[in-house]
């Protein structure tokens, strides 16, 4: 047990970080920089025009929703962890938060969606946060080899729909080299 998270959190550090490698598969687009290159990753960011689509499995019909989109591009970045679902949330005519923000992903380790985990209560602890936030099993899966975990907020959402939409970019923001702290101190720690 020990020795397979010691695997999985050395292969979360090992991946390329959206500074060395391109994180949306099979990207294509010129950079923006004077080489106008196809593999180069300058330009890669939830700020891509392209971005919506191509993190999509059906780009054209359903792009990624833009206050989600921050989020889903850091957990896709990680390239251990792969969205397959988001919503940003909705809320009813009255203003109410009909469906919350979440997004569901596959993993084929529980260390990663733990580090996610650990990283959305340390937010709350120092007080960026506004709502609470879980990481969950989700109820079915379609892939039987990973299994599906959901960020969420926890409970019903007392939270206005822009505080969660708030929320979804505090949790997105440096979400590759924070994750990528933790697993490093929890590789230390195991020294």
């Amino acid at each position: 047990m020990k020795q397979r998270r010691r695997q999985d959190l050395e292969s979360l550090l090992a991946q390329p970080t959206i500074r060395e490698a391109r994180p949306c598969d099979g990207c294509a687009q010129p950079c923006g920089c004077s080489n106008r290159s196809t593999t180069c990753s300058c330009g890669c960011s939830p700020r891509c025009s392209h971005a919506a689509a191509q993190l999509s499995s059906e780009g054209e019909r359903y792009p990624i929703e833009p206050y989600v989109l921050p989020l889903v591009f850091e957990l896709n970045a990680l390239r251990v962890v792969q969205p397959c679902w988001s919503c940003e949330g909705h809320a009813d005519a009255k203003g109410d938060v009909q469906n919350p923000p979440r997004i569901w992903f596959y993993c084929a380790s529980v260390v990663y969606p733990q580090l996610l985990l650990e990283h959305v209560t340390q937010l709350a602890e120092r007080g960026e946060l506004q709502a609470r936030w879980r990481v969950t099993v989700c109820s079915h899966s379609e892939d039987k080899v990973s299994t599906t975990f959901s960020l969420e907020p926890a409970a019903s959402p007392s939270s206005s729909l822009a505080v969660l939409q708030s929320d979804l970019n505090v949790i997105a923001a440096e979400l590759g080299s924070r994750l990528r702290d933790k697993a490093q101190h929890a590789l230390n720690e195991m020294e």
